[in-house]
């Protein structure tokens, strides 16, 4: 399974979680064993709404699930669209994330825990 987590810094596996995915400085994309590990930039790209649009920063990039411990509801939604789901981030760093995924502690975000509005 392939894995995107928002990030704050680009430290890899121990690299911590950003608490909200548009605003995150990079997104990490890793395989669940922790190997093949990309580091994307997110310039923080405005659309003509004055509305983030992090998920232009990902376009052509292969994920299976998105780990988080906040988004807005429009990227929830766009997540979903593309086939990828979407966990709730339990530790404060991807290694973290990535043990719990192994143990099985990782649960799909609720719909009700997604932001209403852009941070």
């Amino acid at each position: 399974m392939r894995i995107c987590v928002p990030t704050s810094t680009d430290a890899g596996l121990t690299a911590p979680l950003h608490g909200h995915f548009g605003s995150a400085p990079f997104f990490t994309l890793v395989d669940e064993d922790g190997g093949n590990l990309k580091v994307i930039p997110n310039q923080h790209d405005h659309s003509q709404h004055g509305m983030c649009s992090p998920l232009s920063r990902l376009e052509g990039e292969e994920f299976d699930a998105v780990v988080v411990a906040g988004m807005g509801r429009r990227a929830r939604q766009a997540i979903l669209a593309s086939g990828a789901k979407i966990l709730l981030a339990t530790g404060p760093t991807i290694q973290a994330n990535l043990d719990a995924l192994k143990a099985g502690t990782l649960n799909e975000m609720p719909g009700d825990h997604a932001c209403e509005g852009h941070h």
